[in-house]
This record gives structure tokens, sequence and C-alpha cells, in this order.
């Protein structure tokens, strides 16, 4: 400790501040006398004008005794150590000296040993406080330092699933993490030569980084990592951001603005703070079909994973790729696979043309196979596949293989985007329903709705307007107006009661919104009724 430690003396009687003055060596000692004063008042102005660091005073001092201004110093400054000089010497008054939080007491007349003994003790305090302080602060330092490292090493341990629901709440608290409780789902981005071994370290970072920089400026919001192979991983918990459009807005952006393709895969939404590490697991099954989509794609997990499906032949990585394709409806990839396939083959070999009609009945399986799924008509798919295994076996060049196969391929994908389209209609209709008996519910919502029916609400947002030209807010509004038109019409029912009754709580916002909606204020409304 390089400064000196401040010592203040206050007594009311000249000789005895005289004496502690001159009993010890302060400045053998490190320490300085800063200052003394003869009464409380004086003492209190010495002690805010010198901040000494230990104050000696008498306990029988005039207007203001010794203890009464100990209290008052240590409420003010409690890091001041205090001695007190009393010559009382019993039990009951170290117990009363202990309770204000006095250091230390000395008992008349001075020994001038008590008095070094006590300075002594009072400084080694004084300088291990000190020391521990500077410690915590190098500490403090450290972390602050390597608080983007911990909370990185902390993201992989989630997405890994290596720590528990408890900690992680504990570590999200105390790393000040934006994660929310209510959804979770994760994106994995991966970048065109990130895996290629040919390529020295650099060649393959250096993309990653670039991307990483943008997806942090992008995904605002968001937590965005480096996972331990180098994949961008990104993970949202706001219910209400639509991570795919994210991840496609991001896409056409990278495309725009970066020299490197990527591709994203994106799991589902979770609804634990667990069900990260499985999200995060679908987005890199997801990322293993960018070899079937091709890089600058979103590929959602969803889309991808098929259940109990049995392989007709051994034709895996092909069905696999095809059956992706097929049932997400992309007509151009499966043409494209379909054919590449097929130029695969050595035509010039004696079996060539067998091995052909059994890949064409493998393909044409694979389509009846989606459509099955699909929910459609047996009979049609009966007959489908006895009339196509027919055909093919009659088909002797490559080439009209190639056109036949891909019109199977074509109607199935038509068949199945309209059975799709079917689907989300129905979906509209049993939402609009579920409106309709619920209007009544003032807690009625888009992401509400959305919840009761397992969607996104971004989503359902989007499908909504599409499919009944009229947005979700927009429907809820002309059904309780129609309903609070009905009750106006038929009943005296006062505004607040009719704006309650069809899911509004404030009458105002419903008088805003039928005179929005009719045209018409409510007394006007109903003074045309009656004269109707």
């Amino acid at each position: 400790m390089n400064e000196k430690i401040k010592i203040a003396i206050v007594d009311d009687e000249y000789l005895e501040r005289n004496l502690l003055r001159n009993c010890i060596d302060w400045e053998k000692l490190g320490m300085e006398i800063v200052g003394e004063a003869s009464n409380a008042d004086e003492a209190m102005g010495l002690i805010d004008r010198c901040r000494p660091d230990i104050v000696f005073t008498d306990v029988n001092m005039p207007i203001t005794d010794g203890l009464t201004f100990s209290k008052t110093v240590l409420m003010h400054a409690p890091d001041i150590k205090i001695v007190v000089v009393t010559c009382f010497d019993d039990f009951e008054y170290a117990q009363k000296s202990i309770k204000i939080g006095i250091s230390d007491f000395i008992v008349k007349p001075i020994a001038d040993d008590e008095v070094y003994k006590t300075a002594l003790k009072l400084k080694e305090e004084i300088e291990k406080k000190l020391s521990d302080n500077q410690k915590y602060s190098e500490l403090r330092r450290q972390l602050l330092d390597n608080l983007p490292y911990i909370k990185e090493k902390f993201y992989n341990e989630l997405i890994k699933g290596e720590v528990d629901k408890e900690t992680a709440r504990k570590k999200i608290a105390f790393l000040g993490v934006a994660l929310k409780d209510n959804a979770f789902q994760v994106a994995a981005i991966q970048c065109s030569g990130a895996e290629d071994i040919a390529l020295d370290e650099e060649a393959r970072f250096l993309p990653t980084i670039q991307i990483l920089k943008s997806a942090n400026n992008y995904f605002k919001g968001m937590i965005v990592l480096l996972d331990t192979m180098s994949r961008i991983v990104i993970i949202n918990s706001d219910e209400n951001a639509d991570l795919y459009e994210y991840c496609e807005a991001f896409k056409k952006q990278t495309l725009t603005d970066a020299n490197c393709a990527i591709c994203i895969g994106l799991g589902a939404i979770k609804n634990e703070l667990c069900g990260i590490s499985a999200s995060y697991k679908e987005a890199l099954d997801a990322l293993k079909y960018k070899f079937a989509v091709g890089n600058n794609s979103v590929i959602l997990y969803s889309n991808i994973h098929f259940a109990d499906r049995k392989e007709t032949c051994s034709l895996d990585d092909f069905s696999s790729k095809l059956t992706f394709f097929v049932k997400s409806c992309l007509l151009k990839n499966a043409e494209e696979h379909v054919n590449r396939f097929f130029d695969s083959i050595d035509i010039v070999m004696d079996y060539s043309i067998k091995k052909i009609r059994i890949a064409a009945i493998e393909i044409v399986s694979i389509c009846l196979n989606l459509l099955n799924k699909s929910g459609a008509d047996m009979d049609y798919i009966y007959k489908t596949s006895v009339c196509t295994n027919r055909d093919i076996i009659m088909l002797d060049t490559l080439p009209e293989v190639k056109t036949y196969v891909n019109g199977v391929v074509k109607q199935t994908i038509e068949l199945i985007g309209s059975m799709n389209k079917h689907k989300v209609s129905n979906l509209i209709v049993e939402v609009k329903k579920y409106v309709d008996e619920n209007y009544a519910n003032n807690k009625l919502s888009l992401t509400a709705v959305a919840k009761k029916f397992f969607l996104n609400p971004s989503y359902l947002s989007r499908t909504f307007k599409k499919e009944a030209d009229v947005s979700f807010v927009e429907y809820i509004t002309s059904v309780r107006m129609e309903k609070a038109m009905s009750l106006l019409k038929r009943s005296d029912i006062k505004v607040f009661e009719i704006a309650d009754i069809v899911g509004i709580s404030d009458p105002n916002y419903f008088s805003n919104c039928f005179k929005k909606y009719t045209g018409l204020c409510v007394s006007d409304f109903r003074k045309s009724v009656k004269q109707a």
C-alpha cells in the first residue's frame, strides 16, 4: 500500500489528544494524523474534509458523547474504523460498542503498547480489505473481458443439450442472455466451401466470418453464434418473429451482398427451453438435404422428415431426394433430379434398359406412395399403378422413359399441390369457425388462435389474408360488428353491455370500431333502425 493510512483524533481535552499524537511513531507504522477535533460537530467537518481511515474518539465529550458521534459517523461512512477511548472497562460497555460497529476501544489511562497494537491490527484489516477489493476488481475485469467467450460456450452447451433446464435458467439470468420462455426455434447456416477439405483453413473459414458478421447485424434480438463445426447458428425465442421469413430474406441479402453461397436448415418450433437442442439437431438434419436442393436454399425440417417410409429397391439416396422434391412441390428440381439420374446410367451395357425400367417403376412407386400419404383416392392410385407399370415395360428408349416418368412426377406434384391447397382452405374454414364461436372472448387474438391451431402467428396471418381476402383482425372485427348490429336492432341494451357481449372490453374502442365499420355512430344507427 503506497498511501499512508489517515488518522483523526477527537477529544475535548488537549492533553489527551497530545498524548495520543505522541505515544507512538505513526510515521513508522505508515500512518499520519490528518487532523484533530475537540467535539463531535468539529469532528464531523474534519471527517468530511479529510476522509480519515481511522478515528480515535473519547467517549466523554460535551453535548454529543463519543458513542453517539461514532454511530453518526458509521451511518455516513461505514468503512471508517473507530476506536473509542474510555474510562470504562466492563463487558456491557464493550458489547454496546460492538453493536454500534466500533472497531476497538482503549481503556484509560492510555498505554503506548495498546495504542500500537490497536493501530497495527486496524492497519492490517484496512490493507487486507483493499487487497481483496483489488483482487475482486481484477476478477470482475477478467470476467467482463471473457464474457463473449463464456456466452459462446454456454450457447454451444445449450444447443447440444449438455446443460439441464435449471442450470440453463441460472446462466441465462447471470449472463443477461436475450432468451424468452415460450417458443424456441433454431436455424443453422452453412457457407459453401466450409466442408471442402481441399481448401486451406483460411480459405474455408473467411466466408463464414463474413456471413457471421452479416448475420449479427441482420438477426437483431436473436442469438447468433458459431457451433463447434463452424456453422452459424441462430436461436430465436420471439414467437412473433417468423424465423423462416428472416432466413429467406437473409438468403436473398447474402446473394446480393456476399460472394458466397449459403444453405440454411431450419428446425421446428419447440415450447420448452430444453427443446433448443432438438430444434438444433433438426436444423442440422435439414442441412443434410442441401445436396438435394442446392445452395442458396432454406430447408425446413418439417418438409424432409418422413416416418415409416419403406423403400422398394436399393436406390436409397436417389429416392430420399426425389421424395423431398415431390412432397415440397419442387417440379423443376424433381425433373432435373430424374434426368441426372437417368443420364448417369451407362446405356451401353446389355442390361441397362432393364435397370432403367426398374428405376422408372421405383420413381412411380415413390410418387404413388406420396399420393397415398397425402390422402389421394385409393382407386386412382391402384389404377395408376397398374397402368404405369404396364406402360413402362413397353418403353424401349431412355428418352421415352424420361418423358414418361417426368409426366408422372409432374402430375403427382400437381395433385399434391392441389390437396395441400385444399388442406389450407379447410384450415382457414376451421379458424373462421373458431372465431365465429369465440368472438365474445376479449382475449381472442391472432397469437391466441395460432396457438390453438399449433401454428406460427406470422404464417396464420399470411395464410388467412391470402385465403380470406381480409386480414385476421379485420375478420374478427367484422364478426363482432355484425353481432353488435344485430343486438342494436333487437334491443335497447346499453353500449358498454353490447361491447362486452361482443368481446370488446373498452366501450370507447367499440364505438370507434362500430363507426368505422358502419359509417354511423351507435346512436345514429339506432335512430336509422327505428325509422326504417
